[in-house]
């Protein structure tokens, strides 16, 4: 049995960042979060490689966007939404076409949904 096999299945997935542990995907079904950024549990539904590169990516949305005085001017959030929807596509191909993955901006991002008409949301 593979390392695929023995995760769980979602029929939905929402990446959407948000702020304490770096929650970032949640069971679009239940509501609950799936992963997070400070610790990889072993049951998330992804590899270990993928959820490195969602922590690093959480990282840094913490690190600028709860900065003292806010996010530095080196922060843009068209960069952290392209790294954000190849994440995205990455899951995808990691749980196959039979679980829906969705992306959704953070609320702390006032600007248009980066997602909408690009297939990821």
């Amino acid at each position: 049995m593979g390392e695929r096999e023995n995760r769980p299945r979602y029929r939905k997935l929402v990446i959407s960042p948000d702020h304490g542990n770096s929650p970032f995907l949640w069971n679009g079904d239940m509501g609950g979060v799936v992963a997070d950024g400070a610790y990889f549990y072993g049951p998330e539904p992804m590899s270990y490689a993928l959820w490195r590169d969602f922590a690093e990516w959480m990282r840094g949305f913490t690190e600028a966007v709860y900065a003292p005085g806010g996010p530095p001017a080196s922060w843009s959030w068209t960069e952290f939404h392209r790294v954000g929807l190849g994440l995205a596509e990455r899951l995808r191909q990691e749980v196959g076409p039979e679980c829906e993955v969705v992306y959704r901006k953070p609320e702390e991002d006032m600007g248009p949904d980066p997602a909408s008409g690009s297939g990821a949301g």
